[in-house]
């Protein structure tokens, strides 16, 4: 790196100097002067690249003496198989289905009064207006519609929840 620090500075300093080429040389170039014939010129060597040697140069590998490998070991045979009774299949008998009991329905029934709605009978009966969807779908075979409803019909009823 010191020896690039130098030729900088050697090419810096030749270029500060006018590019002087030649010793001795004092001022610009006369186009119309004659040339001494006792001043010879110097020329300044440049270095463009500097190329450092390897640290590392390769070598030339040389081939040495064949190794003597020994065979790989014979291979090693597993050892006869030995017979085994296959076990008694398993029967599996599935258990028997007992059909599940039918839940009891208790079907209540609601006759309709005069001035009842689907909301006044669903407030009467679980203390919400909520559940009159519950009702109608329940009785939708005998409803047309849930603002639709006789005086003396008789509705079916949710059980509540």
């Amino acid at each position: 790196m010191r020896f690039g620090k130098i030729l900088v500075l050697a090419l810096f300093t030749q270029l500060c100097l006018g590019c002087a080429m030649f010793e001795g040389w004092k001022g610009p170039i006369d186009p119309d002067a004659t040339p001494q014939a006792d001043v010879q010129p110097v020329y300044h060597d440049a270095v463009v690249n500097v190329v450092e040697p390897d640290p590392f140069p390769p070598q030339p590998i040389e081939a040495g003496p064949l190794m003597e490998v020994e065979a790989p070991p014979a291979p090693i045979t597993p050892p006869a198989p030995v017979a085994v009774p296959a076990p008694e299949p398993v029967v599996h008998r599935p258990a028997p289905v007992v059909p599940a009991p039918a839940p009891v329905v208790v079907e209540t029934t609601y006759t309709v009064a005069k001035g009842d709605t689907l909301q006044k009978i669903s407030q009467r009966l679980f203390g919400t207006t909520r559940r009159w969807p519950d009702i109608f779908f329940m009785n939708k075979d005998t409803l047309a519609s849930p603002d639709v409803i006789r005086v003396g019909q008789v509705l079916r009823v949710p059980p509540a929840k």
